[in-house]
Parts: C-alpha cells; structure tokens; sequence
C-alpha cells in the first residue's frame, strides 16, 4: 500500500494502472494464449505469418471456453473466497506473505485476463506492484524523478560447464548432468534474489527467471546502479574467477525507460537497448573481475594454487579432490542433489549459508530441495511448489514448471545409468542425443511484434506473458509429456527456449515428432505438422551413438546436426545427417511404427520381420549411388538395374507384397523435381538406417548410475 502511495504520488489515481493499460473498467474474461494475435513482420523476405485461432490457457485442469465469461468471473469470486480464507501466520516475513498471494493467484487466476484477452491479470497486477515499488524506491532515495530500467542477466557458459565435465568412466554421470543442469538455473536465481536483496525491491520486481536467465525492473538511482554495480565486481572476481575458474559468468545489461515507453507499441526499443547491453558485456566477458576505474586487475590474472598435492577431480579433472574422495566439493554435491532432484517437490530459498551438502549457495543466499513429505525450512524467504498438488489455498506456494525427469531403475530411486537406457532400446542398444529450440525467438522479441494492420503490440506485460507461456510449454509440458509417454528419456536441460534430451534411440526419434507437434498446439494451432507460416516453430538435432561415447563427445555432434536443420531454413529436424521438414520427417517414422512405437502393418513390418538384413544393406548401397548421382556422377544411376536384379532374385512378391510393390515403385525413374518419388529416394538411406536401427537386438538391463 506504501508502494501504491507513491504510485499516486507520481502520476495521479489511476498511476502506473493507465500506462499499463489496466484503468479500462472490464469485465472479467478467459486468457488467450499469448499466441492468438500475434503477427510477425516480414523476416529475410518471408511473408508475415498468419495467427493461429483462438485459445485459451488452461491451468489446475481447468479451461475457460470462449463464449462463457461467466467462467472467469466464476474464477475472480473463487479468488476473492480463497482470499478470505486465507490465514497468514503473525509475524510472518513479506516475501511469504507475498508468495501466499502468488500461489493463490496462480490456482484461481492464471487463466483470466487483464484489460486485453492476450494479457494474463496475474502478469498485469505484478507489473503494477514492480512499477510501483520503483517508484517508492526512487522516492525513498530522493530521485524521485530517476524513471525505470529493465535489467537483464544472462548465464554464460552453460554448454561448456554442463557437458564438459561429463567424463567417460566416471561413475554416477546421469545423476551429475541432471543437477548440474539444476545448478545453472539455480545460480542466476541466487543471483537474483541477491540483488532484490540489495536494492530492498519485493519479488514482484523479479519478473522472468528462467533458463539461466532473469528479468528485473529497477529505479536506476545513483545508488542502485552503484549497487548493481558492485554486485557485478563481487560475482565476477569471487564467483566467475574464483569459484568458477572463469567457465561460468553472469552477464548483465541495463535499459532505462520511462511511462511514454508502456505505450502499447513502445516497449520494443527498451528491450532492444537491453539486449545490446548483454551482447555487449558478454563479448567483455569477467570485464567487473578484471578491469577497475584504473586499468586491468594483474592479481586476477593468476589463481591461487588449491591443490596442494591432491591429485584432480575424476569426473571434472578442473578441482581438487576432497580429502578421502575421487571427486572435488563441487562433483560430489552434484551426484548428492541428483539423487534427491527425482522425488524433489519443492525449492526454498534462503540468505545465508546453505546447512546441507546438497544445497547450492552463492552470493549470499542458498538454495535448498526437498520431497513432499519434508517440510520446507521455516525460515524460508521464499517456497516454490515443483508439484501444483502442493499448492492448496491452505497452503498456498508459487508453483514452478521445472522439466527433470529422470529414468529409474524398477521400484528404486536410483537414476539409470547410460547404459542401461540404451538397453531399453527396442532395436539395437543405442542411445539418441536430442538437441532443440524455437527458431528465431530472439528477433521476435527484438523486431517488434505487430497484429494484422502492422501496427505495433509491444509492451512489457505481453513480453512477459510470451516469455512464461515459453517457459510453461519448456518447464511443465515436456515434463508431462516425457512423464507420460516418454519414461526412458532423460531430460538433461530445458528452459527458456531450448531443450537437451537423452534416451533410447526409438523413443527420442518418436519424441521430436511428438514435440513438434505439440509445441504447435501449445501456440493455439489445430492439430498437425508445423506449417512455414507458424507464428513460431522449432528446429531440432539428432544424433545416435552407443552408450560408451562421452557425453562431451556426442553434444557438439547434437549441436551441429541443430545447425545444420537452421542453416536449411529451420522448422525442420536434422537426424543421423539428413535435414527433412517435420512433415516428411513424420511421414517416413509412420511407414515403420506408430505414434506409440508399435509395428505399422504392411511395409513396415515387412522391412523390420521378413525382408532379410542383407536385402537392407543392399538399399543403404542404392542409396549412396542415387546421393552419388545427384552430386553429378553419372554412373550412380546404376542403382536402377541392380534394384531391379534385386527384386527379380531376392524378394518374394507373395511373401513381402508391401516390400515388392514399393521397391518396384523406386526402380523407376521419375522426371519431376518435387515428387513423391524423389522425396522417397533422398530419404531412401535414412529410412533403410531406421529399419536397421529397429530391426537390431538388444538385450535390458538395469544397472544404477
């Protein structure tokens, strides 16, 4: 209420409410998924994309149809009930009380909007109470006229660290990536919490914290910026350079604005101005470490020698072991969070130092997990449910969307190891590295988005609702969907806008079709393949290796088969060395097995039961010729009489009639650039491959990690 004083203080009694929008006397309405109006200017002489129809957000197995507001207003008075409710204990610090508000808001209010359909009220109500505090902050500190700034942080060096320390031959990897995954995103937490901290800001100035990325909205005071500042030097020299040996570090941009930049329409140049200045202090890497108002800092140049005599850490070979162990401080708290993160119900954050080996600390504040059965720390700052089950009005705790699952060993707790999951493999033993995002997301936000007519729609409250509807579809339905019908899949990484998965070769080739897919339904689309003109699309890599090629080894090769699907135009999947849109992509996994990875009937269980091995090898031959041909050589078209031999000798068209009938069908030559039959013959090899892949024994295992 101080806060909202100030507000008024300022700019009169509708305040920070009219340039956001939010002063339009409305009738409570269901939330349209961020999507539905979205149109994107033209990009590299593509045309602009058309919206995907109307949808709606559903939240707590709720959906608000569109035609009845009386659901959302039956929401608000469910809000407004459970917030008589509720009962906050005396004595209790802001930050819960604040967080109890959160939790009931995201129960009852997710799925109602603001003073626009594509505007969420919980976004909106946040944004008001930020701009309002800034505004108390300015005013406590005597600049009253200092205006706002956008700060924006991001992780640097997350491949490097997450992938590089996963030694082969070390035991316990596939708990050590799943936590250390965990870490990154729970340092740029820390590190925000810590500059809430510093600046005496409430959470709701934390607008976006994600991926190993955060968003906060400040008063750029003299003393809050010479306080950010400072922040910056501490986590550079004694986090970046002293704990991290460099490999990690968190860049920081800021962007001031004022009320005229809320317009609808204005807020595009403020998060350009952002983005420039983390693009900036990113090619400047540890500069707050290793520069001062006086040139370069030499005594950071050189670390101090911590290893004494000890021998290397065995899983990171970077720090000394600790005393009567193979593994340094930081591996061994690794595999001790991996083993808890798989029954992990909720996170607390606290300042101070953290009291269990498992717990992550860092700029003066720690973080800590436990399962639904412990009770989180009393003192506490703040409590996020990972499980919405969690969260009832008599206990209400901010939920988080947090992708980690984690295959397990039968009726144990104990992840499986590498190994194991290949084993799982219906086919040969062998594992499948997935690596994806969302194709163009950074020039979305930095361009503009704009409706139909080209006018501007950017603002603050809808940056904020694209970037938590991301995080949602990343966090909560890839864990559902990996949950559900993906349970040999290890999810690595996932935030933000991209994503790293692990698992059984047949399961992950099924999975990016099925991610693809969805993720276009998550955007408000009817069901189907993603189209050119998607608001939004996503490109994914695909390598398969056996379970003995380290980590380290087979992520570059995951990261150049992603940019390999880019560089062909994006929206599409590069598997096992060949590009294809998602729509042939789909095609050619539906001619072996189905959705739910059973056999297809007719060509497909041909080629994986009775054709022989041989007959396949021969195909993967035919291939390469037509390849060779298509290079120039002519005498790759000698597949054409030796396919036909090939038929006449070795295939029975009683026996295989699927078989016969399509490999008759690729013996002709066909004239015409963009048909069927050509499209078959580019894919010829990758399918043959899969038949071969699916057709391989393996046994299952089960070893732990």
């Amino acid at each position: 209420s101080r806060a909202m004083t100030a507000t008024r203080m300022r700019t009169g009694s509708s305040g920070a409410e009219t340039w956001l929008g939010a002063a339009q006397p409305t009738v409570p309405c269901a939330l349209q998924t961020p999507f539905s109006g979205l149109f994107i200017p033209a990009l590299n002489d593509l045309p602009a994309c058309e919206p995907p129809p109307v949808a709606f957000w559903p939240s707590g197995g709720k959906t608000f149809p569109a035609a009845n507001k009386s659901d959302a207003q039956l929401a608000v008075r469910e809000w407004e009930q459970a917030v008589e409710r509720l009962v906050v204990p005396e004595g209790l610090p802001f930050r819960r009380r604040y967080a109890a508000l959160v939790g009931l808001g995201q129960r009852h209010l997710r799925t109602v909007a603001a003073h626009s359909p594509d505007v969420p009220q919980m976004v909106q109500r946040q944004l008001i109470g930020a701009h309002a505090a800034a505004l108390w902050q300015a005013r406590e500190q005597g600049e009253p006229g200092a205006g706002f700034a956008l700060l924006i942080a991001d992780l640097s060096g997350i491949q490097s660290y997450l992938f590089g320390t996963a030694a082969f031959g070390v035991g316990g990897v596939a708990r050590s990536l799943r936590a250390r995954s965990f870490y990154l995103t729970q340092i740029a937490a820390l590190f925000a919490w810590s500059l809430l901290e510093r600046l005496g800001l409430p959470p709701s100035c934390l607008l976006l914290d994600s991926g190993g990325k955060f968003l906060l909205l400040f008063a750029p005071t003299e003393s809050a910026l010479a306080a950010i500042e400072a922040a910056k030097q501490e986590v550079a020299t004694e986090w970046g350079l002293g704990k991290m040996h460099g490999e990690l570090t968190m860049n920081v941009g800021i962007a001031r604005y004022g009320w005229e930049d809320l317009r609808e329409g204005a807020f595009a140049a403020v998060w350009q101005r952002a983005s420039r200045a983390v693009a900036a202090d990113k090619e400047q890497r540890l500069k707050a470490g290793l520069q001062d108002a006086t040139g370069w800092r030499t005594e950071t140049f050189l670390l101090p020698d911590e290893f004494s005599g000890q021998n290397p850490c065995d899983a990171c070979k970077r720090f000394p072991r600790r005393a009567g162990s193979d593994r340094c401080i930081a591996c061994q708290r690794d595999e001790d969070l991996g083993k808890r993160l798989p029954a992990a119900a909720w996170i607390a954050y606290q300042p101070g130092r953290g009291s269990k080996p498992e717990d992550i600390e860092a700029f003066g504040w720690h973080v800590h997990v436990g399962p639904a059965d412990l009770k989180p720390p009393d003192a506490a700052e703040w409590v996020v449910a990972l499980d919405p089950g969690l969260s009832t009005d008599a206990t209400p705790r901010p939920i988080r969307s947090l992708a980690r699952h984690v295959p397990l060993l039968p009726n144990t707790m104990q992840p499986m190891d590498f190994e194991a999951i290949a084993g799982e493999a219906k086919g040969r033993p062998c594992l499948a590295y997935l690596k994806a995002d969302v194709d163009r997301l950074g020039e979305r936000f930095v361009f503009g988005l704009r409706d139909a007519k080209g006018v501007a729609r950017d603002s603050l409250s809808r940056i904020a609702h694209l970037s938590r509807a991301l995080e949602a579809f990343f966090g909560g339905e890839l864990e559902r969907i990996v949950r559900q019908d993906f349970q040999l899949c290890y999810i690595v990484f996932s935030g933000g806008d991209d994503l790293t998965i692990i698992g059984p070769f047949d399961q992950i080739l099924r999975l990016a079709a099925r991610l693809a897919q969805e993720f276009r339904r998550f955007l408000g689309y009817p069901a189907g393949q993603p189209q050119s003109t998607d608001v939004l699309t996503l490109s994914a890599g695909i390598v398969l290796v056996t379970s003995r090629v380290p980590v380290s080894t087979a992520i570059p090769r995951a990261d150049l088969a992603l940019d390999a699907a880019k560089e062909s135009g994006r929206n599409a999947v590069n598997v096992m060395g060949r590009t294809l849109s998602w729509t042939r992509y789909d095609r050619l996994l539906s001619k072996l097995w189905d959705a739910q990875g059973n056999v297809v009937p007719g060509l497909g269980q041909e080629m994986l039961e009775s054709v022989s091995s041989g007959f396949l090898h021969h195909l993967l031959k035919y291939a390469e010729m037509w390849e060779s041909f298509q290079r120039g050589q002519t005498d790759g078209l000698r597949y054409q009489p030796l396919l036909a031999y090939e038929l006449g000798r070795n295939i029975d068209w009683k026996k295989t009639p699927a078989v016969y009938q399509w490999a008759t069908w690729l013996a002709q030559i066909e004239l015409d650039e963009t048909g069927e039959w050509r499209s078959a013959m580019n894919d010829l090899g990758l399918f043959t491959r899969m038949a071969l892949l699916r057709r391989g024994g393996g046994g299952r295992s089960g070893r732990a990690a």
